[in-house]
């Protein structure tokens, strides 16, 4: 069975990002499956008001993209180039480690953190941000939630992740949560986040916890081309 991966994914990406690429996704690569991997910071407060690109919700749970400060809010499903949303991430990388005086020069200040949403517009985010990335991506879309598993706690799904699997389910989008897989893991005597230079069981995926995830990810999109490749061959 042959996969042909891509990779298609930034620094500290948001679900604004994604939607902001679909359309150059989708015309691009034409995928079979897309696998969107979020985490606790996708479902809060972070995609409202971290940096940009941001989102805003309106009526209906409509998601609207905000790409830097003073800009005109546009649809989800607005075009906007992937090479110019890249270019303009990397600058303001390059701009945060400038000193202060460069910046002033260039008469560009670092993207701040926007104030605190209302916590309805917060609860909303899950929901929003699934029927968003299920219009852009339609049928082919896959959601993985990579929970945050520590040393201990984690038993009890947050309350982002029951709004997104909830979502899910409304919606009829394909998710998965890796709540259950990481508390195994762990019991098993793996810890799957940290390494041996920060602190065990905080932060990014390590090696253990990405090949979990990737276990995953292949199991949900090889059983749905099993069930598409048979549903094609009884027609």
């Amino acid at each position: 069975y042959v996969v042909n991966v891509r990779q298609y994914g930034w620094r500290g990406a948001s679900p604004a990002q994604y939607l902001s690429v679909a359309r150059d996704v989708n015309d691009r690569w034409h995928p079979e499956q897309v696998v969107v991997v979020l985490d606790g910071d996708d479902l809060g407060a972070d995609p409202l008001n971290r940096r940009f690109p941001r989102m805003r919700i309106g009526r209906d749970d409509a998601v609207e993209i905000v790409h830097a400060p003073g800009e005109n809010a546009a649809p989800a499903t607005h075009h906007s180039s992937t090479l110019a949303t890249l270019f303009r991430i990397r600058w303001q990388r390059v701009l945060e480690r400038a000193p202060k005086t460069v910046r002033a020069w260039l008469h560009a200040p670092v993207e701040a953190r926007g104030p605190l949403p209302e916590p309805a517009m917060i609860a909303a985010v899950p929901r929003a941000e699934v029927k968003a990335l299920a219009r852009a991506f339609g049928s082919h879309l896959l959601l993985v939630y990579t929970a945050d598993v520590r040393v201990t706690g984690g038993e009890i799904a947050d309350p982002g992740e029951q709004r997104l699997l909830a979502a899910c389910a409304e919606q009829k989008v394909r998710c998965v949560s890796m709540r259950p897989m990481m508390l195994a893991a762990r019991r098993a005597g793996y810890v799957l986040r940290g390494f041996s230079t920060t602190t065990l069981g905080v932060g990014h995926l390590n090696a253990m916890g990405h090949q979990l995830v990737g276990r995953e990810i292949w199991r949900a999109i090889h059983s749905e081309s099993s069930r598409i490749s048979s549903q094609v061959a009884e027609r």
